[in-house]
């Protein structure tokens, strides 16, 4: 069965989804947040009302809760209250062993109450959804009997309270119908507007910081469904996205108040501990998304940028190959331990059902994953790849389940084509490949071969004055002195015509045939040759590309601002 590829038709459909989604998930988070922000101000502006002040419209007003309109009575700790909330919970343990908690019962009642000031008192209508109204309280019972916890939250007689809400003078009490008019919260709470405004400035800086993340992630799956890669076009799309959100959802409102803002985030609210953890979790969340995002668009374009090579026309450095998984003698295969399949790599994990109903999940008891090399091999040659360290995306599998356990192994087969794309260099025999080869090292290792060269073959070679006065010529040119790519290449050419020339030249001299001074400066002028030519092929398709980029609108901008020049390209000078 083959893998899921993200980027066929079904890929792409599931991708655009997961992007819709992001997108309406940070409209609605950034949506509520803004209402949260503009409650919060709204709640610094609206002074608390003596209650024998009040006529109709929105007020805040605090006092002390009297037993005038009646009381209910507690379910657990039998406490007279006007308003109380309830909640059963049992202590249990999961499958795994884990102490967790579940809400077995819990419930709300309440009716009409008279708050009292110094100014008199008035009647707090609730209603009957209590839903509506939001009860910030403490808890006033808690109770642990064997498993099971009783805890209460009750609005008791000498309480003192806050409420926000509406009065209507027709009907003498305070309602909360209509609030939402005013930018308010309906709300009955034993807190400070202080706290009240501070949490809520908590909350809209999560769900904004939460918008942001969902917003990044949204735009980075949707640009490459429209075929756009490039990191500014996300940079460039990211920025106006948020500030153009921000502009169409209130803009205009928070920047008159971010100054204050700033302050209740400073200094003024340093008892929510949980809310600043929340605050610094839901911003840790959203950087980590930006960052994956980058990551990802910064992946594609890199993937774009590395055209896909032969194994004749590899370039030293970062390259792309299609070709063949082979093996032999020298490479054997694995074979995968569930169907004995011969392959080149997998990954093989057994997992076991623990638990049972909704808490039935499987664990993970064995998991390891192997590699070997393998080659690859088109039709020009083929090339030895080391897979260590990479990320293999494999393209088959197999599972099956035995009893209680389920068996799942994917694999890379033999002889199936397959991209990689991985550093690319030549292997001298010492394991590792030479990362800091470079033409100019290269050139200067040759170089310093040309004297002792030069000594052996002037006593059996003193009629050839030609080929003494090209290798003393050679012998004399210092690689570090060039100051072009076309000089460099001019010395390359003039070096393996001599070297030909030479090589012509001792096969009728088998002393000097057979001299082992000849023979290693034979071996390593092949051996570097090699270096070379895989060092040119890649400084000219880097040179190619980078010439083209700032060429091409809008990486043209800002080459000429920067003042970039074009890349010299490997070519004889005349």
């Amino acid at each position: 069965m083959g893998r899921f590829n993200i980027a066929s038709i079904p890929g792409r459909i599931i991708t655009a989804i997961i992007a819709v989604a992001c997108l309406a998930g940070s409209y609605y988070a950034m949506t509520t947040g803004l209402s949260q922000l503009t409650e919060a101000r709204q709640l610094e502006r609206l002074p608390e009302m003596p209650v024998g002040a009040l006529t109709t419209g929105p007020y805040v007003i605090a006092g002390k809760v009297t037993d005038q309109l009646g009381t209910l009575e507690t379910p657990y700790s039998n406490t007279e209250a006007v308003y109380y909330r309830y909640k059963l919970e049992e202590e249990y343990r999961d499958s795994d062993g884990d102490l967790r908690i579940r809400t077995l019962d819990s419930g709300a009642r309440g009716g009409d109450f008279q708050l009292r000031d110094q100014t008199g008192s008035v009647i707090v209508a609730p209603g009957s959804d209590l839903e509506e109204v939001e009860w910030n309280l403490e808890r006033t019972y808690r109770n642990q009997s064997g498993r099971r916890i009783y805890s209460e939250w009750a609005l008791i007689p000498g309480h003192t309270a806050r409420v926000i809400g509406q009065y209507s003078s027709e009907i003498g009490a305070v309602t909360f119908y209509g609030l939402e008019d005013f930018s308010l919260p309906a709300m009955v709470s034993r807190n400070t507007l202080t706290v009240d405004s501070g949490d809520r400035f908590f909350e809209a800086a999560i769900r904004i910081s939460i918008a942001t993340g969902f917003l990044a992630l949204g735009i980075a799956l949707s640009l490459p469904l429209i075929k756009v890669h490039r990191f500014w076009v996300y940079v460039l799309v990211m920025a106006i996205a948020v500030s153009g959100t921000l502009s169409v959802l209130g803009i205009n409102k928070l920047r008159q108040e971010w100054s204050a803002i700033a302050d209740l985030y400073e200094g003024r609210y340093q008892h929510a501990w949980t809310s600043r953890r929340l605050a610094a979790a839901s911003i840790i969340a959203a950087l980590l998304l930006l960052w994956l995002s980058i990551r990802t668009v910064k992946f594609k374009r890199l993937i774009e940028a590395v055209p896909t090579s032969s194994t004749r026309g590899l370039s030293f450095g970062v390259s792309e190959l299609k070709a063949i998984v082979d093996v032999d003698e020298d490479h054997p295969p694995l074979r995968d331990p569930l169907k004995n399949e011969k392959c080149v790599a997998f990954d093989y994990k057994v997992e076991e059902k623990r638990g049972s109903g909704k808490n039935e999940k499987w664990r993970v008891i064995e998991h390891r994953e192997e590699l070997a090399p393998f080659w690859l091999e088109d039709s020009e040659g083929k090339v030895l790849v080391q897979p260590d360290g990479a990320k293999i995306e494999y393209p088959q599998y197999h599972s099956e389940r035995r009893g209680d356990r389920r068996y799942t192994v994917r694999f890379l087969e033999t002889f199936v084509n397959v991209y990689c794309l991985g550093f690319a260099g030549l292997d001298r025999g010492q394991g590792a490949l030479r990362a800091s080869a470079n033409i100019d090292t290269i050139l200067q290792q040759r170089h310093e071969l040309w004297p002792n060269l030069e000594k052996i073959v002037k006593a059996s070679l003193a009629h050839e004055k030609q080929l003494l006065k090209a290798i003393a010529q050679l012998r004399s040119a210092d690689p570090v002195e060039m100051s072009s790519k076309g000089q460099a290449d001019k010395l390359i050419q003039f070096e393996q015509n001599v070297t030909n020339a030479l090589q012509a030249r001792i096969e009728g001299y088998p002393d000097l045939k057979n001299n082992e001074d000849i023979q290693k400066f034979m071996s390593i002028m092949a051996e570097t040759e090699n270096y070379l030519s895989l060092l040119r092929n890649s400084y000219t398709e880097s040179a190619m590309i980078y010439n083209t980029r700032i060429q091409s609108f809008p990486d043209v901008i800002l080459a000429k601002l920067f003042r970039f020049r074009e890349a010299p390209q490997f070519s004889s000078e005349t």
